[in-house]
């Protein structure tokens, strides 16, 4: 009898195991099913689809509709929103991207902390990817995005990007294979301790950040005396005589005073005959042409096959890394498409040309090697260097605002007979606050019109 009932009681227990593990299926094939119906349900609206596993175990005729009826598609995975092709989508394929806290060392950073982003198989088809970011990044309401190019460099693609209720969306570009997202304190500022004007002058305030690549280098000018000077974007103008002070304040609370003193103008005996001279180009000791200290590299004024910055020079990046973070204020992204180049790969990509349209019609839009802005590290294509970025809404904020970073454009719209090259509305050549604004004043006129100089091969 006592076998027979612990018979009995094992077939009960087994019995009631295989009820719970087929209410188990049961259920899971319920909510699997119900989880179906709505994800398929959210595709054909056009919603954002909401997955729960880290692969996309998805019904086939879901994934179908997806890569074959929609052009787009929206995901989000915790703390992820994913935007991608839809035709790259596929059935348990990973869907989250690969992230990290990580310090970096290297010639930019020393141990510096930021969110490390992975390359893997969704940044390759993503197109951009909005992120929760972690608390000791979003604190500070902005963060700097660098690529990161096959060979370990780190790129500034976009500072002092305005943190959004503590998500950063992403944006993929070509050539990155991981980014880093950080935030880098402001230190101290330095700059000239006294400057000294006469009436009616101008004078860009020269600043030194420290670290240079710190992301929030927005500064604020006070406590002048408004009769004596106006300060407008770092560019001190000089109204009547007298001495102030101009405190400089970072937002990491960095704070630098400059003593200004205006002299008096003294006035000039009208001479009917005397004709203004105009600055004339000189060449300097390392072989570079200059005007008033302002580098000429044009058609008639080369570049040694010798100078090599390496990179774009500190004071046009920290011009633009400023004028960046301002556009991205006005609704406006803006980044470096093609900065510095060396005469090295100057004399490849203007080869390329030449075979591609004849030398005549290559040296309107591309510079022979030695004679390209590029290689001088104060010049750089935006966004999109083609005749379609003309007219468009990033185009009109660039010629309408980059005189006040110092910057301009280099070849403007109808001055080719001056320039030698067609309209580029996207290649911009930093020169300082005080050339651009007097440029800007004339017309916004090209370099070789302001100066009266010639922009024309010898040969």
């Amino acid at each position: 009898m006592s076998r027979r009932k612990r018979r009995l009681r094992i077939d009960r227990v087994l019995i009631c195991l295989l009820i719970l593990v087929g209410l188990i299926c049961i259920v899971r094939f319920t909510i699997y099913t119900i989880y179906g119906f709505k994800i398929l349900n959210q595709a054909k609206k056009g919603e954002t689809v909401k997955l729960y596993h880290d692969n996309a175990n998805l019904w086939k005729s879901t994934v179908k509709y997806i890569n074959e009826d929609m052009d787009e598609l929206t995901y989000t995975y915790r703390n992820y929103t994913v935007t991608m092709d839809s035709s790259y989508f596929k059935k348990n394929m990973n869907i989250k991207p690969s992230t990290e806290n990580k310090k970096i060392t290297n010639n930019d950073f020393l141990k510096q902390k930021g969110l490390y982003i992975k390359n893997n198989n969704i940044m390759g088809i993503a197109s951009k990817i909005k992120l929760k970011l972690p608390h000791y990044l979003y604190k500070n309401g902005y963060v700097d995005l660098y690529g990161i190019d096959e060979n370990s460099n780190y790129i500034l693609l976009e500072s002092r990007v305005k943190v959004s209720d503590k998500f950063f969306t992403l944006n993929i570009y070509e050539n990155y294979t991981d980014y880093f997202i950080t935030y880098v304190k402001l230190e101290s500022i330095k700059t000239t301790q006294e400057y000294v004007l006469t009436e009616g002058d101008t004078k860009e305030i020269k600043l030194e950040f420290n670290p240079s690549n710190a992301t929030n280098k927005k500064v604020t000018y006070s406590g002048y005396d408004e009769n004596i000077i106006t300060v407008d974007h770092g560019l001190i103008k000089a109204i009547k005589e007298g001495k102030t002070t101009v405190k400089v304040k970072g937002n990491d609370m960095s704070v630098a005073k400059i003593k200004i003193i205006v002299n008096k103008k003294k006035e000039e005996k009208k001479d009917t005959e005397k004709k203004e001279e105009k600055p004339k180009v000189t060449q300097g000791d390392d072989g570079i042409y200059y005007i008033d200290g302002i580098m000429i590299v044009n058609k008639s004024y080369p570049l040694p096959e010798s100078y090599d910055p390496g990179k774009l020079l500190p004071e046009f990046m920290d011009a633009f890394t400023e004028m960046q973070a301002d556009a991205q204020s006005d609704g406006i992204k803006l980044w470096i498409q093609s900065g510095y180049r060396s005469y090295d790969y100057q004399v490849g990509l203007y080869d390329m040309y030449v075979r591609q349209d004849g030398r005549d019609r290559a040296d309107t839009y591309s510079a022979r090697p030695g004679y390209s802005e590029h290689q001088s590290g104060l010049a750089a294509d935006i966004n999109n260097p083609s005749d379609s970025f003309n007219g468009t809404s990033e185009a009109i904020w660039l010629k309408e605002n980059c005189y006040k970073y110092g910057f301009i454009i280099r070849f403007p719209e109808n001055e080719d007979e001056y320039t030698g090259y067609k309209y580029e509305s996207w290649h911009i050549r930093y020169v300082g606050k005080e050339l651009s604004n007097k440029i800007h004043e004339a017309g916004d006129i090209s370099l070789e019109k302001y100066y009266g100089i010639e922009s024309k091969y010898s040969n």
